[in-house]
């Protein structure tokens, strides 16, 4: 949000003159619908209406000062919009924090952590630019809602993918977990989970199941169980170097044997 304002008041001081007159007319239409502009958009407004220029750059400056730049409840919203369900604040906070828990690879929590704040562009937002179908369809389906949950989660060609995936999950855990976005993509953590070592080994078998999702990004291929389990197994061998050079073994071995199974 910080980054759109800023360039929004860069656009706007280099519009040509018949442009920012353009503007000024739209404007006027979103205050007959009762739409407050933002803070950094009524600065903008007096610097093109020519109302002061009295201390510009010192109420800019405040302006951009008053935004929350590290907020991400915007984010949350956007979840809870797809979702169709509310996330408590509780929850919000508990997903944020599990993201920095995810393997000891800075390049895979990395990896979670554009999964919770939206990183990837779907197909319904791509396809206005031309940079895919414009239908904004996904994987040659009819479906054209293909929007973020649709792209990972409910896409009738990545049924199979998940459904083999959880049994898996069910394989190596056995408790059943909760089949739904907010575990899968979310990392919410599910009920039985109260010890650390399978939370962690959930979560890194989690972040295996998108990546392989992202590397068939815009394609009409669909991940499998046997190309997620490989994955999983390069997950592996780096956990075990990295346990093994912090003379951590055991360690690494309570925190993966359950899975050792479906690898071997």
């Amino acid at each position: 949000m910080f980054g759109y304002n800023v360039f929004f008041f860069s656009f706007i001081i280099i519009l040509p003159n018949t442009l920012r007159f353009s503007f000024t007319a739209k404007l006027k239409i979103l205050e007959i619908r009762n739409v407050t502009p933002s803070a950094i958009e009524q600065y903008c407004i007096r610097v093109q209406l020519c109302i002061s220029y009295e201390k510009n750059d010192f109420c800019l400056y405040n302006n951009l000062m008053t935004m929350d730049a590290h907020n991400t409840l915007y984010i949350k919203m956007k979840w809870e919009t797809e979702l169709q369900q509310d996330i408590s604040q509780e929850t919000w906070e508990e997903i944020c924090s599990e993201v920095h828990r995810v393997t000891c690879s800075n390049n895979w929590r990395e990896l979670k952590w554009k999964m919770v704040v939206r990183y990837f562009r779907a197909p319904h937002i791509t396809g206005r630019s031309g940079t895919s179908a414009t239908s904004g369809r996904w994987r040659n389906y009819r479906e054209t809602d293909s929007n973020f949950i649709h792209t990972f989660w409910s896409c009738k060609k990545l049924k199979k993918y998940w459904d083999n995936v959880y049994l898996a999950l069910y394989d190596i855990f056995k408790i059943r977990i909760p089949q739904d976005p907010l575990t899968a993509l979310l990392g919410v953590v599910p009920a039985g989970f109260e010890r650390r070592d399978n939370l962690y080994l959930l979560q890194i078998l989690l972040a295996a199941t998108t990546k392989e999702i992202t590397v068939n990004w815009l394609k009409p291929t669909v991940p499998t169980c046997q190309s997620w389990i490989e994955r999983v197994w390069q997950l592996y061998r780096m956990e075990e170097i990295t346990f093994d050079l912090r003379l951590q073994r055991e360690t690494f071995l309570k925190r993966w044997s359950p899975a050792l199974f479906i690898m071997f």
